[in-house]
């Protein structure tokens, strides 16, 4: 009982680890992964490993495809998209040291818009447009942060009644 509330500590604890940037979906997965291994009885089969990857997996992908949506959306390149996802990560690292960690999240978003910015108009692009675009990517970041961050919850939902089963 102790090790099972411990457990959903560490669990609350990796979904947390999103506001950082990080991949805390990942660490939801091999926390219970790792949960299975210690109780091989626990009642956690293939199945529910598999479905909880493909919840991992269409988080991240969701994520990126708003970006690149919602940017092209607002009139951004392919080349602006591709900026935005870079500068998304940059950002994501450059902020991590301010708000101890957690301005990873504003970081990814000024940077996604930095990033289609920035390569939008290398391209060629007029500054209004591109403007118009890089604000089309980072709000793009923002929504698919926001659905990863839900499935993210939805793991946790399914996965912590496991521990007590």
């Amino acid at each position: 009982m102790i090790l099972a509330v411990l457990f959903v500590v560490l669990l609350v604890l990796s979904f947390c680890t999103h506001f950082l940037g990080l991949p805390g979906n990942w660490c939801i997965l091999v926390l219970l992964g790792l949960w299975k291994w210690l109780h091989p009885g626990a009642d956690m089969g293939w199945m529910f490993f598999t479905v909880l990857t493909c919840l991992a997996l269409v988080g991240e992908g969701l994520e990126y495809m708003a970006l690149f949506w919602s940017g092209k959306r607002s009139g951004g390149t392919k080349k602006g998209n591709v900026g935005a996802m870079l500068g998304a990560f940059v950002g994501a690292i450059l902020g991590a040291p301010f708000f101890l960690g957690a301005g990873a999240i504003p970081g990814s978003f000024v940077g996604a818009y930095l990033g289609s910015l920035g390569l939008e108009l290398l391209g060629g692009m007029r500054f209004d447009l591109a403007s118009k675009a890089a604000v089309g990517a980072m709000w793009g970041k923002v929504f698919g942060l926001i659905v990863k961050m839900g499935l993210g919850g939805v793991m946790l939902w399914t996965g912590i009644p496991k521990l007590f089963a």
